[in-house]
């Protein structure tokens, strides 16, 4: 029998009302810390849901959502020593560039999983699904690169602008302003 892929039934912890969003958000903290022992955080937790008038959450429940909480921890920790080793083995010294990796390692991923979809006979809806990661991982890429294009200009104004000002303080001529410009950034007077 195939099993079947859902959200199932919300837990005990997941059921509490907004009221416990600080007290959940403390425990999660202090599971993914591991300095202390789950039985002692689920003490101390009901103990929050008592203070603000709550009722307890079991053993049971609160121990398998520690578990849920090691599992996304130690994915999250994988995930950074991949990248830091990409980081490492390709020595990527900005963001732009591991960008760049990352989405082209997405890309061959959605790759693969097209190849081998098609081989057990994807449906519409997952080709779709796949395509639409596909364009989010393009369109990601090109984010990081507008961001550094727009600060570089940012840049390039202020500081042209700062040159302008400096140099009418100090009575230098529009020739020598732009000559510091030029020097400065590069930036070569409008014609």
């Amino acid at each position: 029998m195939e099993k079947r892929e859902c959200r199932g039934r919300l837990s005990s912890i997941e059921l509490l009302t907004a009221e416990a969003d600080e007290a959940v958000a403390w425990a999660a903290a202090e599971l993914i810390d591991r300095t202390r022992t789950a039985d002692d955080i689920h003490a101390e937790f009901n103990g929050k849901l008592a203070a603000i008038g709550l009722g307890p959450i079991s053993r049971s429940a609160f121990g398998r959502y520690s578990i849920r909480q090691s599992s996304l921890a130690r994915r999250r920790e994988v995930t950074r020593e991949i990248v830091a080793a990409i980081n490492a083995k390709l020595n990527i010294k900005d963001m732009d560039e591991l960008s760049i990796v990352l989405g082209d390692t997405l890309k061959m991923v959605v790759f693969e999983t097209l190849e081998r979809g098609a081989e057990k006979g994807f449906s519409p809806k997952q080709t779709m699904e796949l395509a639409a990661a596909f364009k989010s991982i393009v369109a990601g890429e090109a984010i990081p690169a507008k961001h550094r294009r727009k600060a570089e200009e940012d840049f390039e104004k202020s500081v042209s602008t700062a040159v302008e000002e400096a140099g009418k303080e100090a009575g230098l001529s529009k020739d020598q302003v732009e000559q510091i410009k030029l020097e400065v950034l590069g930036v070569r007077p409008a014609q």
